[in-house]
């Protein structure tokens, strides 16, 4: 390389970049996001590389080497409305300074393969691509994501990485000129298989058929396998392109080339003819259609490879030599590993078929969930070791293998659907399990697969229909029965598909096999996703075990921490479990033997694991030895003992050989290897360290999500690698910490690793700990020392009052692998990380324990407590006062000198003394057995947000409740087991609560009514309490959603009130509202349409609306009393005609209702004839006719002619024709009935778009202005250009602020009324608008200017005149400020300031134009109705904008025509817009409006 030459590039960038600043400096002001400005840069290169190959190689190059800094000075030059021909300029000399850059430097580089410079921020945004796209895959998947994304597609890619194949799918999916990239092309070409997924809405996609084009191009060329899967479509419909994809080439014709289009047909027709599967051929079984693909892509990719659990992800490399069928066996032996399925058999089929024992018993409704959910389900329980029932033949009634089935199983599974209660089989299912869960305990787990929870507990929506008719045909007995199993367990927790995984069905499918092998207590654990090279530890294992022999023996591994210990001991222990009669896990005993009663407490778990139920709580130690030889006397068992770090531990927990049975082993974990000297271990096996290739390979599946490093990352990796030497923990923390971040930091990284000796694995911790925000670090280190195996729902709120942003926090320690959350919502950290964080808290301050910010050893914090020795470090301490014998107060001194506590873990102790202005940082008071008869003064504790007394001897009378209501940000109450209470505290100070636990509180009868002040309670557990009534208990709750109910044992003779408001949000708990308009429409032709819009905009502008989801009643019935009050109490009904409106019986009886309330109580009826003529309406002609014809079959005659008559009454009134009013336009007609409503219910709202941008700073600017809690009459203007935007931000504010004054006008196009009606129309329109009633006509000005004083005088008004441009306008409409009340406000829009001058306004506010990411966000919402262009579009998005500049108006009518438009439109556009850019403001827009 030339160096010289090297150093004059870097001179010539360094001066170009010396320019671009001092043109940043004097030209522009810097006042957007970085961030927003690196979004638009890095789709402006995603854009620059469909210029070609050479180009984009040129600019990455760039990119890696000159930095985001000089990139995004050269971006804001044309964020800034930089001139094009200087862009142009720039454009060039960078160009050439890229060509030079790769023929001088990288070129160079890339022979040695040597790494190149890259930026840190520019590696991290693209390597969450980038690592992905440059893996060599072997399945590609091409599918259309808004029909199979979240089921068959995301079922079937993890079946096929289960398997070992790499399989590739994507699932972005562009709308507007989505072309393939280069990356996208790599992975297609790359792949052996190419597998479509063909459905309905497929052909619509041109992202999906670009894909499917190139598919067939490398079949043709390299030999690439296509397997298509005909979903839901058949292979006719894809070869021919009939039916949907007919309709969507339709549409592609008018957007795309005649070439393009003829290729994507090509392709279909070829990919058509292809032998593939469909749906059909499997009975729609999407389970069993997915088992056959797996199997064929194994054939064909000659991958013999044994599908195993998510835990272990590949075998060393000796197993590969071991006998195939020896192999299968073992693998069938163990639950931890799932065996490959054939498609003739299912998992667990002697469970089903011939009635033998099964642990899970599946209840679903066959139609609704059995050939997808419930199949899939079904499988992987059974791949999980776990044997499934389900009933196959879905029969609707239940037999005795069914019930045989639910009353042998551990577990019950309902899933709910739409039409579950249909089915009375569901039902008799859902009464046993009920009957098995009250009488043995049986566990039942419910999933909400389309429905809601509140419908299932309350029998509404499908569910009321369904009992409808099981109402006629069972005993009302039968009928009760099931209503009460199904409030039942929807009171018992379980999933919500929706809102648990959002709508992704693998996802809550494994969270569900996880659930029930913890409760079935398989004594499986779970085990970390990425293992790697676990198979020669388990062969060592089993060698040393011998599980054959009939000795009891005892097996040690030790070793340092983070070599694998405990993972080792897992997988061992999920693959012999099924060997022993009983088994117990016990983890972490050094960690949990330091706790108070800690080996009893280890203990009691012990036997209650081995006895696969609770046992009654060990009081002592020797009480615990006696019950565990008891209960382990002559069995044979498993026991792991977890991290032993004392032999007295092992002597306790597990005691003598000669108490167990013969066979029985025992598995120690340690790191002291004197431990198991003093144990006389039969046997004892140290893990070496890794070996370098599963040392890689365990790092990239942590620093690339994937098993090999990409090739410009190969070297560092190694390098990384070689430096942790083989530590499974370091190789995971540090991968993890890397994981899309730059070179720059790879490198940093690298060095500091280095400098490390090789045994010091702390030090190697702490680099990611370093890495860490300083919110990020608190809570890693809060976890360590004080919630390692808590559940993470109370430090969460803690954390989020002390803004340490735990969230975000947490999701950064889990990617890094520092922390983990746990089964059941629990933290989880290593024990090394653990003792990382202590030892970081106890470097505080080696010396000088006062000095340290955690204390969680009770003597610590007691000396410091002792001392009285003032220290503003401290912010968390823990106490137990069982663990001395002393004096069991502490007093107001004690915390003195603490003025720093956010936490204090103080348990069975008294607080006495003074405490005024003491512990005010407190936000978590954790106070068990809590004594009833403390007095402690002044304890307002008023930052509390977390008050835990569970377990406490508190009363009803108990003083300090008093003192405690100063907690105003109180989230969590916990009065778990206070055993004293019979009633609750008064809440009504409480407001900000959102859990309160009040479980085990057997004597509390009465909860106080001041609940029903608790607005924002998410969690309310009364379980295993003595509240008798559920109605008592939360009647009086307001509507809250959210709410999660806890009951526990449920008393089924409890009452349900119906008036619980946070239990439903569905229609029934609505219709005791008051409402202001009734819909009666016919679902089947409008409810997803037009209704569905009018509905929602009704609603949006403040009107309260009721409509009915239910399409129709049953024959002879008539609608209900609480229908019946909403049509009376709706002041205006909107009748929907359409032509299947009279078919429904249920829409004659409401309209009859309508007609009955318009002659007896005068309320308004508006008519939409959506497709039918008012004439056939009338008359009953047409359609109404056909349908008159089948009511009087069924129907009297006296209610037949009550609906005709309802029908000629209705149609002869004033309504709106949709062929007639807006000539077939819905939103126009949409609009039109809005604003009707709107003025005949006096409301004050202006309608404004739904595409505001950038309102926000505006409203708050005119806020500002207003001054609306001052007394004063003000007059604030608001001017500036044509289409800035004035009317819209004066639109906005009204909206906001009408409802507090008395009276309110918006008057639109004040001079355009003006000259096109007069002054006296003016002041009639504006009175008329201000009083919501029609005015006289005035006879002159005079009179109308009399009129106005007269009707506003001393009234708190709020008027805005929109686009006022005399002063005389002003004048003419009476606004004088000593005319109205204190409070008014008055606002005029113009554009002519000096208007305002005259007027001598109070405020003025000049709206600037909106800066480039608004207008860029406002054009794209009207040019591709998103908010940012899409890939191919940034480009020319950015010039279009940069022309017409920040003007609101012109941005939306450019953007509306250029929607849809093709590019060459774009491009002959661009062209016109230039030419206007030296016109006036007024000449742009005229030109704009005739395009």
């Amino acid at each position: 390389m030339d160096w010289w030459d090297f150093i004059e590039f870097v001179a010539r960038s360094f001066i170009l970049r010396i320019v671009c600043s001092i043109l940043d400096v004097l030209l522009f002001q810097t006042f957007a996001s970085i961030a927003y400005l690196f979004q638009i840069f890095t789709t402006i290169a995603d854009d620059l590389r469909y210029i070609g190959p050479d180009f984009i190689s040129i600019i990455v190059e760039l990119l890696r080497y000159i930095g985001l800094h000089f990139i995004s000075l050269i971006v804001e030059g044309v964020r800034f409305h930089l001139e094009v021909r200087v862009a142009d300029v720039v454009a060039s000399v960078i160009f050439r300074m890229f060509k030079f850059l790769k023929k001088r430097v990288f070129a160079a580089a890339t022979d040695r393969n040597s790494t190149s410079f890259a930026s840190d921020s520019d590696s991290a945004s693209a390597s969450a691509s980038a690592s992905e796209f440059g893996g060599e895959y072997e399945v590609f998947l091409n599918y259309r994501g808004i029909d199979t994304g979240c089921g068959f597609t995301d079922f079937l890619y993890t079946y096929l990485v289960d398997a070992g194949i790499r399989t590739f799918r994507y699932d972005d999916e562009l709308r507007v000129g989505g072309e393939i990239g280069p990356e996208l092309l790599k992975s297609i070409e790359v792949s052996k298989i190419s597998i479509s997924i063909f459905s309905k809405n497929y052909a619509s996609s041109e992202w999906c058929l670009h894909e499917l084009a190139q598919m067939v191009e490398c079949q043709r060329t390299m030999g690439q396998k296509i397997f298509p899967i005909f979903f839901d479509v058949e292979p006719s419909d894809v070869r021919h392109q009939s039916g949907s994809y007919e309709e969507a080439f339709r549409q592609h014709k008018k957007r795309f080339d005649k070439k393009t289009v003829q290729g994507w047909k090509d392709a279909l027709r070829e990919v058509g003819k292809l032998k593939g599967w469909e749906l059909k051929q499997t009975n729609g079984r999407q389970g069993q259609l997915i088992s056959m693909v797996v199997s064929k892509v194994l054939f064909e990719l000659k991958n013999n490879y044994m599908v195993v659990t998510d835990s272990l992800v590949e075998v060393d490399h000796h197993v590969e030599k071991m006998d195939f069928e020896e192999n299968t066996k073992k693998l069938k032996r163990s639950p931890s590993f799932r065996t490959a399925q054939n498609t003739s058999s299912t998992p667990s089929a002697s469970a089903s078929a011939s009635g033998g024992k099964c642990d899970v018993f599946l209840s679903f409704r066959g139609e609704d969930t059995s050939k997808d959910f419930t199949d899939f389900l079904y499988k992987r329980l059974g791949d999980a070791g776990i044997r499934p029932f389900r009933n196959e033949d879905d029969l609707e009634d239940i037999g005795p293998k069914s019930l045989k089935a639910i009353q042998e199983s551990k577990i019950s599974i309902p899933i709910f659907s739409k039409n579950y209660a249909s089915s009375y089989c569901c039902l008799r299912e859902l009464s046993q399990m009920v009957e098995c869960h009250r009488t043995t305990g049986q566990k039942i787990l419910p999933i909400y697969y389309n429905i809601n929870r509140s419908d299932v507990r309350r029998q509404e929506g499908s569910y009321e229909k369904a009992f409808l008719l099981h109402d006629n045909l069972f005993d009302e007995k039968i009928v009760q029965g099931w209503k009460e199993a199904l409030t039942e367990v929807a009171n018992l927790k379980g999933w919500h598909l929706k809102k648990e995984t959002f709508g992704h069905q693998e996802k809550l499918v494994k969270m569900v096999v996880e659930k029930a092998l913890l409760e079935l207590k398989k004594n499986y654990m779970i085990t970390t996703d990425n293992l790697v090279g676990i198979d020669h530890h388990v062969k060592q294992m089993r060698g040393l075990l011998n599980v054959d022999s009939d000795d009891v023996s005892i097996v040690g591994i030790h070793g340092m921490s983070g070599i694998g210990k405990t993972t080792i001991a897992k997988v061992i222990y999920n693959q012999l479990y099924e060997h022993f009669d009983h088994c117990g896990f016990l983890a972490d005993v050094r960690e949990m033997s330091q706790h108070h009663m800690g080996l009893v407490n280890l203990k009691n778990q012990l036997i209650s694991t081995i006895l696969k139920r609770k046992c009654p709580n060990i009081a002592n130690v020797e009480e615990g030895i006696n019950i565990f030889k008891d209960t382990v006397c002559g069995k044979k068992v498993l026991i792991v003992l977890d991290d032993v770090d004392r032999k007295s531990q092992f002597d306790y927990l597990v005691g003598k050989h000669h108490w167990f049975s013969p066979g029985s082993r025992i598995i120690v974990t340690t790191r002291d290897t004197g431990i198991l000297d003093g144990l006389e271990v039969e046997s004892r096996y140290e893990p070496p360290l890794m070996e370098r290739g599963h040392s890689l390979q365990l790092f990239c599946k942590h620093a690339f999500r994937r098993e090999s490093p990409p090739e410009d990352y190969d070297i560092l990796s190694r390098s990384v690698v070689s430096t942790i030497r083989g530590l499974p923990l370091a190789l995971e923390i540090i991968g993890s910490f890397l994981l899309g971040k730059g070179k720059v930091v790879w490198k940093d990284t690298l060095m500091k690793l280095e400098e490390i000796p090789v045994e010091n694995v702390q030090e190697k911790l702490i680099i990611s700990y370093k890495a860490l925000n300083d919110e990020q670090k608190q809570i890693f280190l809060d976890i360590a020392c004080l919630f390692t195996g808590k559940d993470k729902t109370n430090p969460f709120y803690m954390w989020d009052d002390c803004n340490f942003y735990p969230t975000n926090g947490i999701d950064v320690l889990d990617l890094r692998s520092l922390v983990k959350i746990g089964e059941d919502n629990m933290l989880w950290m290593h024990d090394q990380l653990r003792d990382l964080g202590r030892e970081l808290v106890r470097k505080e301050n080696s010396k000088e324990v006062w000095e340290r910010s955690r204390l969680w050893h009770h003597e610590e914090a007691l000396d410091i407590i002792k001392r009285h020795m003032r220290t503003e470090m401290v912010e968390a301490l823990c106490l137990d006062k069982r663990l001395e014998s002393g004096d069991p107060y502490f007093t107001n001194e004690d915390f003195k000198q603490l003025p720093n506590l956010r936490f204090l873990h103080v348990d069975n102790a008294d607080l006495a003394g003074d405490f005024n202005h003491l512990l005010s940082k407190l936000r978590w008071l954790h106070w068990h057995g809590c004594p009833g008869n403390i007095k402690p003064i002044n304890f307002y504790l008023i930052n509390l947000v977390i008050l835990d007394l569970s377990y406490s001897k508190i009363t009803d009378d108990w003083d300090t409740w008093s003192q405690l209501k100063v907690a105003k940000r109180l989230k969590v109450l916990d009065l778990s087991y206070c055993v004293h209470l019979t009633r609750t505290p008064n809440f009504s100070t409480f407001a900000t609560l959102e859990r309160l636990i009040l479980e085990g509180c057997e004597n509390l009868v009465q909860i106080d009514p001041s609940i029903e002040y608790l607005i924002n309670l998410r969690v309310l557990n009364i379980s295993n309490s003595g509240v008798k009534s559920f109605a008592d208990a939360i009647g009086n709750l307001p509507e809250l959603p959210e709410l999660e109910l806890t009951l526990g044992c449920f008393n089924p003779q409890w009452e349900i009130s119906r008036n619980i408001g946070g239990l439903s949000s569905s229609p029934a708990s609505a219709l005791g509202g008051e409402y202001e308009v009734f819909l009666s429409y016919r679902g089947k032709d409008t409810r997803y349409g037009f209704t569905d819009y009018l509905y929602n905009d009704l609603v949006n502008v403040g009107i309260r609306t009721f409509r009915d989801d239910d399409d129709d009643l049953h024959v002879g019935e008539e609608i209900g009393p609480e229908h019946q009050k909403v049509i009376q109490e709706s002041r205006i009904s909107i009748p929907i005609f359409s032509r299947g409106y009279a078919f429904s019986k249920c829409c004659l009886f409401e309209l009859a209702q309508m007609v009955e309330c318009l002659r007896t109580m005068g309320h308004k009826i508006f008519p939409i004839f959506y497709d039918v003529k008012p004439f056939d309406v009338q008359h009953q002609e047409g359609t109404y006719k056909e349908a008159f014809c089948q009511h009087e079959k069924h129907f009297d005659e006296k209610t037949i002619q009550g609906w005709k008559e309802a029908l000629r009454v209705v149609g002869q009134l004033n309504g709106f024709e949709l062929e007639t009013e807006t000539n077939g336009n819905e939103g126009e007609l949409v609009k039109m009935v809005v604003s009707k409503v709107l003025f005949e219910l006096k409301k004050n709202y202006m309608v404004v778009t739904d595409n505001l941008v950038g309102i926000d700073h505006h409203f708050e600017e005119m806020m500002r202005l207003l001054h609306v809690d001052c007394n004063d009459v003000l007059i604030v203007g608001i001017h500036g250009m044509d289409g800035i935007g004035k009317t819209t931000i004066a639109k906005v504010v009204y909206n906001e602020l009408s409802e507090r004054f008395e009276c309110c006008s918006f008057l639109s196009n004040v001079q355009e009324i003006l000259q096109r009606e007069g002054i006296v129309n003016l002041q009639n329109k504006f009175l008329s608008k201000i009083l919501n009633q029609k005015c006289f006509n005035m006879a002159n000005v005079d009179e109308g200017i009399k009129r106005i004083k007269e009707m506003l005088s001393r009234k708190k008004v709020l008027i805005v005149l929109d686009d006022v441009d005399k002063e005389f306008q002003f004048d003419m409409l009476a606004i004088k400020r000593e005319w109205f009340g204190l409070g008014s406000r008055i606002i005029v829009t113009t554009r002519n300031k000096e208007v305002l001058n005259v007027l001598k306004v109070d405020e003025t506010y000049e709206p600037p134009s909106m800066e480039l990411d608004q207008s860029l966000k406002l054009f794209s919402k009207h040019a591709f109705k998103r908010d940012f262009p899409p890939k191919g579009y940034v480009i020319v998005s950015l010039k279009v904008v940069s022309i017409v500049g920040g003007l609101p108006l012109a941005l939306e009518i450019i953007g509306s025509f250029l929607f849809y438009q093709e590019r060459a439109i774009w491009e002959e556009t661009l062209m016109r817009l230039k030419k206007t850019s030296s016109q006036t403001v007024q000449k742009r827009l005229e030109y704009l409006a005739n395009l």
